[in-house]
């Protein structure tokens, strides 16, 4: 998990260790999306509901430890997607109750919301980070590696795409989601890991600039196709096009903001 500089153009590849710490918050994701999706009549289970448990406090405790590690190790390519996740999801808990939790054995906080209480992994490891390097130019390392290489910021934002898939497949058949909980993780952990092990620019273009829509595209059209089934009146087409399309352009937004930039610089100097 090396933290030399990146390149602006190619690049060695991600070596395994770090290779393993990038897939290895897809792979936790992953799993608390097919948890989410067990049949209700194996929610009860003990062992169901311990997994369960266990995948929620990964979610916050693991992307703050990458965040910290990242920090430290002044950002390497495989700490990206941990700091948009951990900011997002602790701004969707923030904003929901979580009955049934406990920690160690403990209920946390029954139905009320988290609140604040949602940002205290983030925080705690922003802080653990910051008295380790008594520094915040890491942090602005992490945005300047990302003027000089866009799919950096891509593949950040592919971190908050389990949330988007938890979101889009609230309230449907579990039989039906469970299948492509799965499908939706591999191609999560595909797309990081030819992300990590790419050894050029182009292969990491490629990976985020086809396996980020094909993600949402394949979340899109496969929630519309349940919908529909329920009934012609539950899915607007249109709005369902339009969205994804949105959604497709925010995570290309680095490279699409960039490229404008570095347009209008050019056009600037050669006015």
């Amino acid at each position: 998990m090396s933290s030399n500089p990146i390149p602006l153009k190619d690049s060695r590849p991600e070596a395994w260790p770090g290779v393993a710490a990038g897939l290895a918050i897809f792979l936790i994701a992953g799993l608390m999306l097919v948890l989410a999706e067990i049949p209700l009549e194996a929610q009860s289970a003990p062992w169901a509901e311990s997994l369960r448990n266990l995948s929620f406090w990964t979610m916050p405790l693991v992307p703050s430890t990458g965040l910290a590690i990242g920090w430290i190790k002044g950002f390497p390519r495989w700490s990206y997607p941990y700091v948009p996740l951990i900011l997002f999801f602790s701004m969707y808990i923030a904003n929901a109750s979580t009955p049934g939790l406990t920690f160690l054995g403990y209920p946390t906080f029954g139905r009320q919301l988290w609140g604040l209480r949602a940002f205290i992994p983030l925080l705690l490891g922003g802080v653990i980070a910051w008295l380790v390097t008594r520094s915040f130019k890491p942090f602005t390392q992490f945005f300047t590696q990302i003027g000089d290489d866009w799919t950096l910021g891509s593949f950040a934002l592919s971190g908050t795409l389990p949330l988007v898939i938890f979101i889009a497949y609230d309230e449907m058949d579990r039989v039906y989601s469970l299948r492509d909980m799965f499908v939706l993780s591999a191609l999560m952990l595909l797309m990081a890991l030819i992300y990590l092990r790419s050894r050029t620019s182009r292969g990491h273009r490629l990976s985020v600039g086809i396996g980020i829509p094909l993600i949402l595209v394949y979340t899109a059209v496969s929630t519309t196709l349940f919908w529909q089934s329920q009934g012609p009146g539950n899915v607007y087409i249109p709005g369902m096009i339009a969205w994804t399309i949105v959604l497709v352009l925010f995570y290309l937004s680095p490279g699409i903001m960039i490229g404008f930039a570095k347009a209008a610089l050019v056009n600037k100097l050669e006015a």
